[in-house]
C-alpha cells in the first residue's frame, strides 16, 4: 500500500492524464489509494485550477461520477463538489457569483449522483451534499427566475417521488433481521429526504423579506401572551408609556407598526426607532419572533420617533444596498406591507395548496411511530409546522362547522368526531393544530374571520368534542406518547378558551332571566336559588381564572363568544357546562403529565401514584409534560367554577387526597406545584 502511494505521489509531477489511467485500474481492487487522491485532486481542483477544462468533464463523467458515494470521504466529498462546480461552471449550467453559485440550468451534470451522495453517503457526507443541494436549487440565475414557481414545484414532486419509494419499500417489509436492516436503511433515506425538503424551505422563507401573512403553521397561532411597555424619553410632546399586547407568534415588525397605530403616526413620515436594554434593535430583525428574542412580560421598550421627508428611502428594499445602511436609515422595515403575489410563491405555501402534501406526510409520521423511529415521525412533522395550515383542510373544518352550526342534527356534513377519531394518529394531531390556529390566529385574533369560526366551532359541538378527546380511551388508542401529548395541549387549550366563553355566557344567562321586565316585574323563570348562588361563585371566580395578565387576549375572545351564544338563546351557554365525568379525566391528565409519564393517563390511580412516591424513579416532567400540566389543571379549575358541587364530591375521596399530595409534596416541577389545588 505504501508503495502505492508513494507511486500516486510520483505521478502527480508526470500529469493528470497518467493518473486518469491508474485510477481507472486500482479502483477495481482497493479503494484507499482513491481516498489517496481525494485530497491529492481537492488540491489540483482549487479556487482557480490549472487543469484542462475538457480533461476535467471527462475525468469526472467517468471516474469521479463512478464511485460507490456511500464510500466517500471528507476529501472526496471536496473533490466532488470542486469538479462539480468547475465542469458546470463551464458548460454555462453554473454562473460563479462572488462566493455563490447560481443555477442557470436544471440538466447539471453530476446532479443524480448529488442525491445519491444525500441518499447513500455516510451521515457527515450527506450533510454536506443537502448543503450542496439547497445551495444551487436557492440561487437561480438569470434564465430560471422566471420559472421559480415551476422549479420550486418540480423540486418538491421529485422529493415526494423519493419519499414514497421508500414509504412502499417500508411497507411491503417483513418482520425479520434482514428485513429489519433493511427497514432502517430506508428510514434514513426518508429522512434525509425529508431534511432536504426542510433546508429548502426554510432558506427560502428566510430569502423572503417581506411581512409574512400567509403564517407557517409553527407560529399561526396566538402565542403565550406578552404586555411590553413602551416608553417615548425625550420627545418634543409629552407621551405616556404605552402597553402593547404581543405574543411569542409576533415579529418585533408587528410591534414597531402596532405603536405607530397606537400614536396615530403617520407610518409613511415616521421613522422609529427601538431599544431594548439600550440596544438599538435592528429593523433587519423585524422578521424575528418576540420568542426568539427571549422577551418577557412587562419588557421596557424605549421608542425615539423621527419624521422623516417622503423622498427619503424608507425600508431596506428602497435602498439599493441596504446591508449596508446604517439601522437607523431603515426604521420602518414594513413600511411597504406584504407582498402576498411573491409569498404565495413560497414553496412552503405552494405545498399548503396541494392536499397530496399533507396527507402523505401523515402517512409518513403514522410509520415513523409504527415502526418507533422517532427521527422519521419528527422529519415528517416539522415539515407540516414549516407549512402553512393545509388550505383544503382549513376550508373543510370551516364549511363543516358553519354547516352543522345552520342545520344542527339536520346537516348531511360528516360529524366533526367522525374526524377527530379517526385512524391516523398524525391527522388526528394535525387537524387539533389547525383548529386551535383558527380560533385563536397570530393576528387579527379578534376579526372577522376569526370570530365566525369561534361561534361556528362551538355551536357545532366543539366543546363536547374536545371533551370527548379528553375523557374517552379511544381517542388515539395506539398513538405513541409524543402525539399524545402534542394532541392532550391542544385540545386543553381549546377546552380553556371554549369553558372560559360558557362561564361567561351561563354568568350573562342567569343575570338576564333573573331581571325585571318592562313592568317593573321579575318574571317567572326556572332560574332557582341554587342556580343563583352557583353563578354568583362562578363570576367570582371568573374574574380571576384564567389569568386576567397572561391570557387577557383569550378572555376578550371568550367575552365576545359568550355574547354571541346568549344573545340567541339565554340558556344556550349552560348546556355546555361539564360533569364530574370530565373533571375526573383532566385529573388524571394533570396527575400522569406531572411525573412526566402522560403515557400512564388510562392506568389506575396506585400505578400513577407509585411514580411520585419513588424519588428515584420519578423525574421532573420536561417542557411539555409540564404545559400539558398546567393547562389541564387550569382546566381543572374552570370546570370546578362551573360545576362547584364537585369539589366536595372528589375531596372525600382517598384517590383526590393522594392526588393532591403528590402534585403539593412529590412533584419535582415549581411551575406545577404552584398551580396545583391545596
Amino acid at each position: 500500500m505504501l508503495q502505492m502511494v508513494q507511486l500516486y505521489s510520483d505521478l502527480l509531477a508526470f500529469g493528470f492524464c497518467c493518473i486518469c489511467q491508474f485510477w481507472a485500474f486500482f479502483p477495481s481492487f482497493s479503494y484507499c489509494p482513491c481516498l489517496f487522491l481525494f485530497k491529492r485532486y481537492s488540491k489540483l481542483m482549487g479556487d482557480e485550477p490549472d487543469l484542462d477544462p475538457d480533461i476535467n468533464k471527462d475525468f469526472f463523467e467517468n471516474n469521479v461520477l463512478q464511485l460507490d458515494p456511500s464510500l466517500l470521504t471528507e476529501n472526496g466529498m471536496k473533490c466532488f463538489e470542486r469538479f462539480f462546480k468547475a465542469v458546470n461552471c463551464r458548460e454555462g449550467k453554473l454562473v460563479a457569483k462572488r462566493r455563490a453559485y447560481m443555477m442557470d440550468d436544471l440538466e447539471l451534470i453530476g446532479l443524480d449522483y448529488l442525491w445519491r451522495v444525500v441518499i447513500q453517503g455516510s451521515d457527515d457526507i450527506a450533510n454536506r451534499a443537502i448543503d450542496l443541494l439547497k445551495e444551487i436549487y436557492t440561487n437561480l440565475g438569470p434564465k430560471l427566475q422566471v420559472n421559480q414557481v415551476e422549479i420550486h414545484e418540480d423540486f418538491i414532486q421529485s422529493c415526494f417521488d423519493r419519499l414514497k419509494a421508500s414509504y412502499d419499500t417500508l411497507c411491503v417489509l417483513d418482520g425479520d433481521k434482514d428485513s429489519i436492516n433493511c427497514a432502517r436503511q430506508e428510514a434514513i433515506r426518508m429522512v434525509r429526504v425529508l431534511t432536504v425538503l426542510k433546508e429548502y424551505i426554510n432558506e427560502c422563507d428566510s430569502d423572503y423579506h417581506e411581512e409574512r401573512t400567509i403564517l407557517p403553521m409553527s407560529r399561526a397561532f396566538r402565542g403565550k401572551h406578552i404586555t411590553l411597555i413602551v416608553r417615548f424619553p425625550n420627545q418634543g410632546r409629552q407621551v405616556d408609556d404605552l402597553d402593547i399586547w404581543s405574543h411569542t407568534n409576533d415579529t418585533i415588525g408587528s410591534v414597531r407598526r402596532g405603536i405607530l397605530n397606537r400614536i396615530k403616526a403617520n407610518a409613511a413620515h415616521t421613522k422609529i426607532e427601538l431599544f431594548i436594554g439600550g440596544e438599538i434593535v435592528d429593523p433587519a430583525d423585524d422578521r424575528k419572533l418576540i420568542g426568539q428574542l427571549n422577551l418577557k412580560d412587562k419588557t421596557l421598550i424605549t421608542a425615539k420617533l423621527t419624521q422623516v421627508s417622503a423622498n427619503m428611502p424608507s425600508s431596506p428594499d428602497s435602498s439599493s444596498d441596504s446591508s449596508t445602511g446604517s439601522p437607523g436609515n431603515h426604521g420602518n422595515h414594513y413600511s411597504d406591507g406584504p407582498n402576498p403575489e411573491v409569498e404565495s410563491c413560497l414553496p412552503g405555501v405552494i405545498m399548503s395548496l396541494h392536499p397530496r402534501y399533507i396527507s402523505f406526510l401523515w402517512q409518513v409520521a403514522d410509520l415513523g411511530c409504527n415502526l418507533n423511529m422517532p427521527q422519521l415521525r419528527d422529519g415528517a412533522r416539522v415539515l407540516m409546522k414549516l407549512m402553512p395550515p393545509d388550505n383544503t383542510t382549513v376550508e373543510n373544518l370551516r364549511a363543516v362547522c358553519l354547516d352543522h352550526a345552520k342545520l344542527g342534527e339536520n346537516s348531511l356534513s360528516p360529524s366533526l368526531d367522525s374526524r377527530f377519531f379517526g385512524p391516523s394518529p398524525s391527522q388526528v394531531l394535525y387537524l387539533i393544530e389547525v383548529v386551535y390556529a383558527l380560533l385563536m390566529p397570530a393576528s387579527a385574533t379578534l376579526g372577522e374571520d376569526a370570530s365566525d369560526f369561534q361561534y361556528n366551532f362551538l355551536k357545532s359541538g366543539g366543546l363536547p368534542l374536545v371533551l370527548s378527546m379528553l375523557t374517552r380511551n379511544n381517542f388515539l388508542p395506539s398513538a405513541d406518547m409524543e402525539t399524545r401529548r402534542g394532541a392532550y395541549l391542544n385540545a386543553l387549550k381549546i377546552a380553556k378558551l371554549l369553558l372560559t366563553a360558557v362561564g361567561f355566557g351561563h354568568v350573562k344567562a342567569v343575570a338576564e332571566a333573573c331581571q325585571p321586565n318592562a313592568d317593573g316585574n321579575i318574571p317567572v323563570s326556572p332560574i332557582n336559588q341554587a342556580t343563583h348562588d352557583q353563578a354568583l361563585v362562578l363570576q367570582s371566580a371568573l374574574q380571576n381564572i384564567p389569568n386576567p395578565a397572561s391570557e387577557c387576549m383569550l378572555r376578550n375572545v371568550a367575552i365576545r363568544l359568550a355574547q354571541q351564544i346568549s344573545d340567541e338563546n339565554f340558556f344556550q351557554a349552560s348546556k355546555y357546562i361539564p360533569d364530574i365525568c370530565v373533571i375526573r379525566a383532566v385529573q388524571k391528565i394533570v396527575w400522569a403529565s406531572g411525573c412526566g409519564t402522560v403515557q400512564l393517563v388510562f392506568s389506575n390511580n396506585d400505578e400513577i401514584s407509585k411514580i411520585y412516591e419513588k424519588t428515584n424513579a420519578a423525574k421532573e416532567p420536561d417542557g411539555e409534560d409540564e404545559q400539558v400540566c398546567c393547562e389541564a389543571l387550569e382546566v381543572m379549575t374552570l370546570c370546578f367554577a362551573l360545576m362547584p358541587t364537585a369539589l366536595d364530591t372528589l375531596s372525600k375521596e382517598k384517590a383526590w387526597q393522594t392526588f393532591i399530595i403528590d402534585l403539593l409534596l412529590h412533584c419535582h416541577s415549581k411551575s406545577v406545584r404552584q398551580m396545583a389545588p391545596g
